[in-house]
């Protein structure tokens, strides 16, 4: 029987007054590198968030599981 994939979970925000991030760049770069270029990558499972919370953070975690 085949272990279920391995989640991998990428939080981002951009803060208010603060220099605006690559958030959709640096995810893009991610899941190409790790996800599509990988000869293993049926074995992760890749999940996104964007303009988290810090309130959201133990949802998402947990929900995520």
């Amino acid at each position: 029987m085949d272990a279920p994939p391995t989640k991998i979970l990428i939080l981002s925000a951009n803060p208010r007054n603060t220099k605006s991030l690559r958030l959709d760049e640096e995810r893009r770069e991610i899941e190409t590198g790790l996800i599509e270029r990988s000869r293993l990558r049926d074995q992760f499972c890749l999940i996104t968030k964007g303009t988290v919370r810090l309130l959201c953070i133990s949802e998402l975690t947990i929900g995520s599981l």
